[in-house]
């Protein structure tokens, strides 16, 4: 797996058009970021985080970007980036969608997993399977492992609704369309 190169996630980030509140957001999590490093603290910066929007707003790019910027500020161990789509989880065997996802999770241990089109879930066979295994493992990894999610509002808004535990454990950046 090739190193990522997070040291041009500003640029990208200007290069977008609009999304100035998203880009606000980001740079507020950059300056507490900076600033604990700077009081010589740790942690208390939920890195988790779901980006919502329709087809085409750019969630995906965004995502990246992201991942990047946790990596340039030292928020995640190793500058490890791991992306699939949902399906790719799905199982046709009982336990073998939350089997799929264990093993993406170690695949991206100390880095960022990325996992598109999460607005898949509520309609999946194995989508509450791999719901509940996704809490367990950001619970479980919360010092080693990165979580962002991606996917359409409607669809993201039920699946932070199947579990009450989740919502708490994400940033939420919605796109607009």
């Amino acid at each position: 797996m090739a190193e990522i190169n997070c040291s041009t996630w500003r640029e990208e980030l200007q290069a977008l058009v609009g999304l100035e509140d998203l880009k606000r957001q980001l740079k507020e999590l950059e300056t507490a970021a900076r600033l604990q490093q700077k009081e010589g603290r740790s942690g208390g910066l939920g890195r988790n985080a779901l980006f919502t929007g329709g087809p085409g707003t750019g969630k995906t790019t965004l995502a990246v970007i992201y991942a990047k910027m946790l990596m340039d500020l030292g928020l995640v161990r190793e500058r490890k980036l791991v992306s699939l789509p949902v399906t790719a989880l799905e199982s046709r065997y009982v336990g073998g969608s939350a089997e799929n996802l264990r093993k993406a999770v170690e695949e991206a241990m100390g880095g960022v997993l990325l996992i598109d089109e999460v607005h898949l879930l509520s309609r999946m066979p194995g989508g509450t399977e791999i719901l509940r295994m996704l809490v367990y493992l950001m619970v479980e990894y919360r010092d080693e492992l990165t979580v962002v999610l991606m996917g359409y509002e409607d669809g993201a808004r039920a699946m932070l609704a199947a579990d009450p535990g989740l919502p708490r454990r994400l940033r939420l950046f919605r796109l607009p369309d």
